[in-house]
């Protein structure tokens, strides 16, 4: 059997972990498991530029040298797969990634649907580097 991973929950909309406060004082986080938890895994992963994190600086999508500013899209594709492969849990891609650059809003959207230790995944999320 798979082992059970815990994270703190990360309210994405309130862009903070989400603490249970009583009495006006915080006494414990918001624990999330399961396919939420891997989510919101996948979300740190590649929202973390590689080089960023001072604890080990190759964990991140290389977004400067293998993303940005390319023609075609299999490098981009092959860098974003690694770094969702490289997620603990993530057992493999079902499908090839759905990715769409946004010129207008230098962003790049990615979708893609895999199998993890919790059942099926579907994840969309729309990336931007510094802004």
């Amino acid at each position: 059997m798979a082992e059970i991973w815990r994270d703190i929950y990360f309210d994405e909309d309130a862009g903070d972990f989400k603490p249970v406060v009583r009495q006006g004082q915080l006494k414990e986080f918001w624990l999330t498991s399961g396919l939420e938890a891997i989510r919101q895994r996948l979300a740190f992963r590649l929202r973390l530029v590689m080089g960023e994190w001072f604890m080990d600086i190759e964990k991140g999508v290389d977004y400067f040298g293998s993303v940005l500013g390319q023609r075609s899209m299999s490098l981009p594709e092959a860098e974003l797969t690694r770094a969702i492969l490289s997620t603990p849990n993530i057992r493999r891609l079902k499908d090839p990634l759905t990715l769409s650059f946004v010129a207008a809003t230098r962003t790049l959207e990615v979708s893609f649907q895999c199998d993890t230790d919790s059942g099926e995944l579907f994840y969309s999320s729309t990336l931007g580097v510094g802004g």
